[in-house]
């Protein structure tokens, strides 16, 4: 000030909302008065004489604007600030955590817990601490078709009961369609190269559409883990179209 004395007082950020908790949020209402309370008490404790007042009625303007009422307000607002303390053991905290369901049982369940401790654990000071669940909300996505699905494992089963299994970090759709050709869904004739062309190419039971006998039989979105996971269903279900076991190289030992 102009006469050399230092005032203080609350400072707000230029990006400051006054959003607080709302009054109508599905919290124990603790919590409310503990906002009514610690906003009063900022304001004591920093603002100087000059300032204390403009600090306590923008308090009020701010906890009116998110719903709170003025008896709600003027019952819980903190008038001055009390700094006598009584000698005492300190008492040990236990924090509990426990699932909100509403004020009525929440205070039962506090007082509960306040007697029991006190009567069996009294050098226990009990912190119960209510949490809301999140209200679950359905994806906006729709589930990923299967054959647009990548980094999977796939399995193809014949009619005739031949098998393959195989690997891609693409889409299925289109390794499938590596597989089994456009020339050979039109019915004319072209280079093979793959297993399962060969096969159904001399297959008595070709089905009608090859296409649909291509299955997801797991996904990883690492290829180290594609890599190994295709050896694993290959060992298990020893598919008789996959020449990975044609390639299997024995380990020879110096001794």
């Amino acid at each position: 000030m102009s006469n050399g004395k230092l005032c203080t007082t609350v400072y707000r950020k230029p990006t400051f909302s006054g959003i607080y908790m709302s009054f109508h949020s599905f919290v124990p209402v603790a919590y409310k008065r503990g906002l009514v309370r610690s906003l009063f008490n900022r304001a004591l404790r920093i603002c100087s004489a000059e300032f204390l007042d403009q600090e306590l009625n923008t308090v009020r303007r701010l906890l009116k604007a998110n719903a709170y009422p003025e008896h709600f307000i003027d019952r819980y607002k903190v008038t001055s600030i009390s700094n006598v303390s009584v000698a005492t053991a300190e008492k040990k905290a236990i924090f509990i955590s426990l699932p909100f369901y509403g004020d009525k049982s929440s205070f039962s369940v506090r007082k509960s817990i306040n007697d029991l401790l006190g009567t069996y654990a009294p050098a226990t000071k009990p912190v119960v601490i209510f949490k809301t669940k999140r209200i679950p909300v359905a994806s906006p996505k729709d589930r990923l078709l299967v054959a647009a699905t990548s980094s999977v494992i796939y399995s193809f089963h014949c009619g005739c009961g031949s098998t393959y299994v195989g690997r891609t970090s693409r889409p299925l759709h289109v390794r499938s369609r590596e597989h089994i050709p456009k020339w050979f869904c039109d019915g004319r004739s072209g280079i093979s190269r793959s297993a399962i062309t060969e096969h159904l190419l001399s297959c008595s039971s070709i089905p009608d559409d090859p296409m649909s006998k291509f299955q997801v039989v797991c996904q990883a979105y690492n290829n180290r883990i594609l890599r190994i996971l295709e050896a694993l269903y290959i060992k298990r279900d020893c598919p008789d179209l996959c020449k990975q076991k044609d390639h299997v190289i024995n380990l020879r030992l110096p001794w």
